[in-house]
């Protein structure tokens, strides 16, 4: 059970950071509210 919540979160945060790659590209103000929902996680 445990382990497939981690495995759950590692797929989300996975897919987070290829969604927030182009936003931090994009402006380095979306990248500081990316790093913090990240570490929110």
């Amino acid at each position: 059970m445990l382990l497939r919540v981690v495995f759950f979160k590692m797929n989300l945060v996975k897919a987070m950071q290829a969604e927030l790659r182009p936003l931090k590209a994009r402006s380095a103000r979306s990248a500081l509210d990316d790093g913090g929902h990240l570490r929110s996680l």
